[in-house]
């Protein structure tokens, strides 16, 4: 069977998605993990322009339940290259956590890739829970 890659810390997110930051689209998608924060699937559900992507959780959600995720970390990038966080990015990931918590489904971040850098909700302190930690023990 094959290993799969263990997520322990933001930094290990962004190294599987850095190609998302040379693109000059909006792209959305979520990492979904077991319970030993073992990457499941990643994937890219939505594609927008060059500002925004529209997102609609169900069909992420749909994809966790299916899959039978403990746990997902969201991510998007911005093609300005800009990583910082719009009041949009901020509403949408406390719905996610909100939805996430009906569903026993931890949102343990939301990721930001930009061309150089990267912003982490969970780094900055902006996810709603502390158990959301990555590095939660097992």
């Amino acid at each position: 069977m094959k290993e799969r890659i263990r997520i322990c810390h933001p930094q290990d997110c962004v190294t599987l998605l850095h190609r998302y930051g040379k693109m000059k689209q909006e792209h959305f998608g979520a990492i979904f993990l077991n319970a030993k924060k073992e990457i499941i699937q990643s994937k890219c559900f939505f594609i927008g322009s060059d500002n925004i992507c529209n997102v609609y959780g169900k069909i992420v959600f749909w994809r966790a339940c299916k899959l039978e995720a403990s746990a997902m970390i969201l991510f998007h990038n911005h093609p300005s290259g800009d990583t910082s966080p719009s009041d949009y990015d901020i509403k949408l990931t406390e719905k996610f956590e909100k939805g996430g918590d009906l569903l026993g489904i931890q949102v343990l971040d939301h990721i930001i890739i930009g061309k150089y850098d990267y912003f982490s909700f969970l780094e900055h302190d902006l996810m709603s829970q502390e158990e959301r930690e990555v590095s939660a023990a097992e």
